[in-house]
């Protein structure tokens, strides 16, 4: 060997075959959980799923309700044979057009052909799920214009809550919370069935802590004394606690991005059996033939819907202001 490296020969070297491609790895192919796939984080609807929920007639493109407007009037009569108090009963109406919200993806056949799963069925999956996260939007938010629904928080003659703090803390939101609550048992005349606001604006409320240290929110189960607010649930959305024994719901599609510097959120108290959404059956499609000069084929999510917040505004609070920018960190 010595005489062999004084000689320039170079030894034969080799690898023993592991898990390297191309030194045995080609042999170790990954496995793909692709019935496991993950999908796209989304919020759902929330609120939407809270309001009174019915059928979509056929055969319209907008559902109107009668309305009265000025009521009949009782008095006491003066005496007998005295007039009786009489007024005039005026009506309006409410109306809410029906709107279409609708998506498509186009995929080429061979993925249709080829995949081991049922990629339509992902595809369609994920449509659905952008599409109750669209209609829970446009629920809150939407201008009832341009094809839009029009929003709770568009409806004019709602009642305003007005919250100034530059550093609020849970125990100074208290106040505008019960301002909300009363403005929508004294409009309504009934009580309200349902406080909603953000997750993050939950997950603040339950970090704050009184001077010993101690969280002003604790769970139902622990039973405790004279909380401000209680937890009774564990999922983002939907139920998470309470104030005064009014159930506070977290709704992802709140909008952050609102009041003077783009960066508030809101909190909303109402009877949501008050507010009217009509639903049409979910419509799915496959188009063949409009992509077939290249194998394609498109896949089609619609639906109508009409909602009607402004039945009965007086219900609705809104507590908006910089008290309610969006808590840094949550």
């Amino acid at each position: 060997e010595l005489r062999a490296v004084d000689s320039g020969s170079v030894f034969e070297k080799r690898v023993n075959p592991n898990r390297t491609d191309g030194q045995g790895g080609y042999f170790v192919p990954p496995l793909w959980l692709v019935d496991q796939y993950i999908d796209l984080p989304r919020y759902g609807r929330a609120f939407a799923n809270t309001v009174r929920n019915l059928p979509l007639p056929s055969g319209t493109d907008s559902v109107n309700v009668p309305k009265v407007a000025t009521g009949t009037a009782t008095g006491v009569q003066t005496a007998d044979a005295a007039a009786v108090t009489s007024q005039d009963m005026t009506d309006t109406f409410v109306t809410a057009p029906v709107r279409t919200i609708a998506g498509q993806q186009d995929i080429a056949i061979q993925l249709l052909d080829q995949s081991p799963v049922a990629f339509d069925e992902v595809v369609f999956a994920d449509l659905i799920a952008d599409y109750n996260q669209r209609l829970d939007t446009q629920c809150w938010n939407g201008s009832g214009s341009a094809g839009q629904l029009k929003g709770v928080l568009n409806v004019s003659g709602i009642n305003s809550v007005t919250y100034t703090d530059a550093t609020p803390t849970l125990p100074e939101t208290y106040l505008p919370f019960m301002q909300a609550l009363s403005k929508s048992a004294t409009g309504r005349k009934m009580m309200p069935t349902a406080v909603f606001l953000t997750p993050s604006r939950w997950f603040w409320m339950a970090s704050q802590l009184d001077s010993q240290n101690r969280p002003f929110i604790l769970p139902e189960t622990n039973q405790p004394f004279n909380p401000l607010a209680l937890q009774t649930g564990g999922d983002v959305e939907g139920p998470v606690g309470r104030v005064l024994n009014f159930p506070l719901l977290a709704d992802g599609n709140i909008p952050s991005n609102l009041g003077a510097g783009t960066n508030e959120d809101r909190i909303a108290t109402m009877r949501t059996s008050d507010l009217f959404l009509w639903e049409g059956s979910m419509r799915t499609r496959v188009l063949q033939e409009v992509l077939s000069n290249t194998l394609q084929v498109r896949l089609q999510v619609y639906n109508y819907a009409a909602f009607m917040p402004d039945r009965r505004p007086e219900t609705i609070s809104v507590i908006s202001g910089t008290g309610l920018i969006a808590p840094t960190g949550f």
